[in-house]
């Protein structure tokens, strides 16, 4: 209970911590008297009169323009005019290469982390639940090739089908999203595959054959309700699950997306170490604690260890009833 609590309240965070964080828009001009500052610097900002924003340790109204200074940065902008006096602010997780907030880049990425975990996980479970159910209730030719469908999407390396697919769907905003999902029903499916089967042979599947339970009201009433367990044990493996392929594809820039994605964050980090070490500290802690407490949630049950083997192996045992 105290785990679920926990991941719901880092899912709501995620996806409230845009509104919850603010920001303020990139500078538009001498970006680099605000970039790579520490966390909990302290910075000056103000929009300009036609537009555009400044954002830096100091700045100085003057009458031939402003006076920017920051970060051994020291430049006076002529003919530049303040549209208000400057603000000051801090900056809680400092500033990118590019004077941006960090803490507001973040936010943004644990939002779309989320989102795409949700989606992937929940479109992930309703292939795994069909092909599954496909296979133990068509036994014959349709079931056959559903399983050969299935042992063939495990039996391919998982990251290099995701990367294709990415690729082909590079700049669609749900290309990531299909990407993790056509890889992660197959584990999945194969337990709904097995207690299903297990199921159909049982004593209480005759009984409600014997009620005169039509296949609808068999697969509604009493079959889905038996299996609600390993959808409990896979969701939060498969939302952990699409977090970390999310950031793996945004690290190594395929499909697209958003430029705030934690995995874009570390890899453009990447190329400023070790001088702004903080650009990688926050978006790598926050993955590791989200996909950590998603991985603890799952219920302590016999199909949770099997999902994982069968993710990791292709291979499970059928779970108990």
């Amino acid at each position: 209970m105290k785990r679920g609590l926990a991941a719901a309240g880092l899912v709501l965070a995620a996806l409230g911590g845009p509104w919850l964080v603010g920001g303020s828009p990139e500078p538009s001009a001498a970006a680099s008297a605000a970039a790579l500052l520490p966390p909990l610097a302290r910075v000056e900002e103000a929009r300009l009169t036609g537009g555009g924003f400044l954002r830096a340790e100091s700045l100085e109204p003057v009458s031939a323009g402003v006076q920017v200074r920051g970060g051994g940065y020291s430049r006076l902008l002529p003919g530049v005019r303040l549209a208000g006096p400057p603000r000051p602010r801090r900056l809680w997780l400092g500033s990118d290469a590019q004077g941006r907030d960090l803490a507001g880049r973040v936010a943004r990425g644990g939002r779309r982390a989320v989102l795409v975990g949700l989606s992937a996980a929940g479109l992930a479970l309703l292939l795994a639940t069909a092909v599954g159910l496909l296979r133990a209730w068509r036994p014959g030719p349709l079931g056959h090739l559903a399983g050969l469908l299935t042992d063939g999407t495990l039996a391919l390396p998982g990251l290099l089908v995701m990367l294709v697919f990415a690729s082909a769907l590079a700049g669609r905003p749900w290309g990531v999203t299909l990407a993790i999902a056509a890889v992660g029903w197959a584990g999945p499916s194969r337990l709904v595959h097995h207690r299903a089967e297990r199921w159909r042979a049982s004593e209480r599947a005759w009984s409600a054959r014997a009620a005169g339970a039509g296949p609808v009201r068999t697969l509604t009433r009493h079959l889905l309700p038996g299996i609600a367990d390993l959808f409990l044990a896979a969701s939060p493996l498969l939302f952990a699950q699409a977090v970390l392929v999310e950031a793996t594809l945004s690290f190594l820039g395929v499909g697209g997306g958003s430029e705030d994605s934690w995995g874009r964050l570390i890899a453009e980090a990447s190329r400023t170490l070790p001088a702004g070490w903080w650009q990688v500290a926050a978006p790598g802690a926050l993955l590791l604690l989200l996909t950590t407490v998603l991985w603890e949630v799952g219920p302590r049950h016999p199909a949770r260890w099997e999902i994982t083997k069968a993710d990791s192996r292709g291979n499970s045992a059928a779970p108990a009833d």
